[in-house]
């Protein structure tokens, strides 16, 4: 349902979103804010590592909305990006805030953004 009919791609999104049900288990099982922060921190990264991925295929393949797409994933990043230093600083304590955003957004941008570049990325041959 969520496959986009990339492998590379599907495989990092596989990641994300097992890196978001990671920081719900710990959530779930009382984790500290150090175990928490860690985890985050490595959502984050692997977030902007998968963003910078896609848009480096859009590119090569000359996606017509590559701009577009980019803007997208940089209002992510800036809104991620914040949302972990309020978490680090003190400023969020919920970090169940933070999952429940970037899961509907992961899932919506999967099931709607991507699959608008990914058809294009297909008719040039990628699987």
């Amino acid at each position: 349902m969520y496959s986009v009919g990339i492998t590379a791609i599907d495989q990092q999104h596989k990641k994300l979103v097992d890196l978001l049900n990671q920081l719900w288990a710990e959530m779930m099982d009382g984790r500290g804010p150090q175990q928490l922060a860690a985890t985050i921190d490595a959502l984050v990264d692997y977030t902007v590592c998968h963003f910078s991925s896609e848009e480096t295929l859009m590119r090569f393949h000359r996606y017509p909305d590559v701009a577009a797409h980019c803007a997208e994933h940089n209002r992510l990043k800036v809104q991620v990006l914040a949302m972990r230093d309020d978490y680090r600083a003190g400023r969020s304590r919920d970090p169940n805030d933070m999952v429940n955003f970037l899961r509907q957004w992961i899932l919506d941008h999967i099931m709607h953004t991507d699959k608008e570049y990914t058809l294009h990325l297909r008719a040039a041959g990628l699987r």
